[in-house]
């Protein structure tokens, strides 16, 4: 079963949403133009850093090649000359190192006794000690940049196989050079000299790649940017990383498109990603023509995207928090206005509901009540009818009940008078019973006075038995007389206690006897009052009776009256049943509309 949403979700969802998808997509154009723009920015900026780098590197390189091509024409000059001296060519080169102060030095090598021919003549002499051929070289060696020359000739270096090789100006890969007691690194603008085809030597001029590092280190379009300059066999020029100096350029992505493109001689500009870090990163190359040759130097720099992208990025963060702030704030309205369009729906449908159950309740109730009516209304017609017939038979009771009140009465006054008589002789009784009383008790007195002289002549007797004790034979006879009066004495004292029993006995009997008397008497008199109450009760239930048959017959007359209401209360209550019932049925539609209200308000 699908779930039913509530009325404030059905408001707010939709707004959020599309507010929501609004916010995004105009968050991800802005995003995505700002990242283009970005893109955009760093390609120009880094295009023009690398070919600024370039230009200058080429001016640069153009004075170098124009020292050498200078010293080449110079000394073009000498071909025909018969006295060609060695000092004058020194001095010349000196001139033109001073005066191109970005070179480091300038040279002239060569070939056995190609120049003067006097080889050996200077064999031995000062600055010729080794070889008395002729390789002047001036460079900025000395302490604090300053001019040294030595007669260097070296036919296997670097600046002089590859130019005599080549047959043409060249810039020669980077290598080290030992000069005056120091290992450089450095690369040589070289041109090789020839007479009648045939080449006599080489002379160029130096220049120190730790300047040419230090000069495109400083080249930073932004700060994470590096420069590299590659020569045109695609091997490093410069790098930060001196071992890799002289190796050939391995860029992590489209290293033979960047290859291809400096042998072309085209700018090239390409973002990738390093699958060693991770990390994109933006290449661009700028080719360097080398003056007289068909060959390119490059300037590459090398710049992590996520600094190129670093002020979209923080545009694209404030963008996002932008949309947050208004997806709330929106989020907050929605929620606020769709609650309080959805509580006064709520406080509509629960009014209705409450209103539709208390008119159901109503309803019901009234239903109930006139089916209970119309139920009612003809039980009591029936029962009126049997009360009319029950009121009728209650008449003649009544008419007799009056009678045998009447009898009552009579009867009752006859046992008043027996009952008075009763309780006269009863007082009677009781005052023989008090007398009676009095004479036991007077009885029982003087029987206390015979048992007193029973026991008085009991001890006189036993006197006299101990006196004819003493006396011996004279008193026998005295002592039989003695004992048969105590004998007497004895019985009489025996009886008078048996009499006094008997007496008490009667007397507690006689006493008892008294108190029933007195209790019968005293019942006696309220049984007279009693029966003085009842006969007077009986003569007002004989009046009562009289007015009751009247107002029974009262009675009936009105029960045949409202027999003949009930009926007609009957006939309108099962009218108003059938009224109730198509209200209720009204009521069920307005409850089933209230139940889709609820669920259109608050969900399932």
């Amino acid at each position: 079963m699908s779930k039913e949403f509530s009325l404030q979700t059905k408001i707010a969802l939709p707004i959020l949403t599309i507010t929501f998808l609004a916010l995004g997509l105009l968050t991800y154009f802005s995003a995505s133009t700002s990242f283009q723009t970005a893109k955009a920015d760093a390609e120009f900026k880094v295009s023009k850093s690398a070919e600024a780098f370039a230009n200058a590197f080429k001016a640069e390189l153009d004075a170098s090649l124009m020292v050498a091509q200078q010293i080449e024409a110079y000394l073009g000059t000498l071909r025909h000359q018969s006295h060609k001296p060695r000092a004058d060519v020194n001095a010349v080169l000196k001139s033109m190192l001073i005066q191109a102060p970005s070179v480091f030095g300038v040279w002239a090598t060569f070939e056995p006794d190609a120049f003067d021919g006097k080889d050996a003549q200077y064999l031995g002499q000062p600055g010729y000690e080794k070889i008395g051929g002729f390789g002047p070289y001036w460079n900025r060696s000395g302490e604090n940049g300053a001019l040294t020359w030595e007669n260097d000739i070296n036919y296997d270096g670097e600046f002089y196989v590859a130019p005599k090789k080549a047959g043409r100006r060249i810039l020669t890969e980077p290598y080290y050079d030992e000069v005056n007691g120091k290992n450089l690194l450095m690369t040589s603008a070289a041109a090789p000299l020839f007479e009648n085809n045939l080449m006599k030597g080489v002379v160029g001029v130096d220049l120190l790649l730790a300047q040419l590092e230090k000069q495109i280190a400083a080249v930073k379009p932004y700060d994470t940017s590096v420069g590299y300059l590659i020569s045109d066999h695609f091997n490093y020029v410069t790098n930060p990383v001196p071992d890799l100096v002289g190796k050939p350029v391995n860029l992590p992505f489209a290293n033979e498109e960047f290859k291809k493109a400096l042998q072309a001689g085209s700018l090239l500009l390409k973002f990738g990603t390093d699958p060693q870090t991770q990390q994109e990163i933006l290449n661009i190359l700028v080719p360097v023509s080398i003056p007289y040759s068909n060959t390119h130097w490059g300037v590459l720099i090398s710049t992590p995207v996520k600094t190129v992208l670093a002020s979209a990025y923080s545009l694209l963060w404030n963008q996002l928090i932008v949309f947050a702030i208004c997806l709330l704030v929106m989020g907050a309205a929605v929620y606020i206005i769709s609650r309080r369009i959805s509580r006064r729906f709520t406080g509509l449908t629960q009014s209705l509901e409450q209103s539709e159950n208390v008119l159901t309740s109503a309803i019901d109730q009234l239903s109930r009540a006139g089916q209970n009516l119309a139920q009612s209304a003809t039980e009591s017609a029936a029962s009126i009818e049997e009360t009319v017939a029950s009121l009728e038979e209650m008449t003649s009771m009544v008419q007799m009940n009056a009678g045998n009140a009447k009898e009552a009465a009579r009867l009752s006054s006859d046992s008043n008078q027996s009952a008075e008589r009763g309780n006269t002789e009863m007082g009677s009784l009781v005052g023989a019973m008090t007398e009676i009383s009095d004479s036991s008790r007077k009885i029982a007195e003087i029987n206390s006075v015979i048992d007193d002289l029973a026991f008085q002549t009991n001890l006189l007797a036993l006197n006299a038995s101990v006196e004819a004790a003493r006396a011996g034979e004279h008193g026998k006879g005295f002592a039989v007389v003695a004992e048969a009066v105590r004998t007497l004495a004895q019985k009489s004292a025996s009886a008078a206690k048996d009499i006094n029993v008997l007496i008490n006995d009667s007397i507690e009997k006689v006493q008892r006897g008294s108190q029933k008397a007195e209790s019968s008497n005293s019942n006696l008199k309220e049984i007279v009052e009693s029966v003085r109450k009842v006969s007077h009760l009986n003569g007002e239930i004989s009046s009562a009776s009289n007015e009751q048959s009247t107002g029974i017959q009262q009675i009936s007359k009105a029960m045949n009256s409202l027999d003949q209401s009930i009926q007609t209360n009957a006939a309108s209550a099962e009218e108003i049943s059938a009224t109730v019932q198509e209200i209720l049925n009204q009521a069920l539609v307005m409850k089933k509309v209230v139940t889709e209200m609820n669920s259109v308000v608050h969900g399932n």
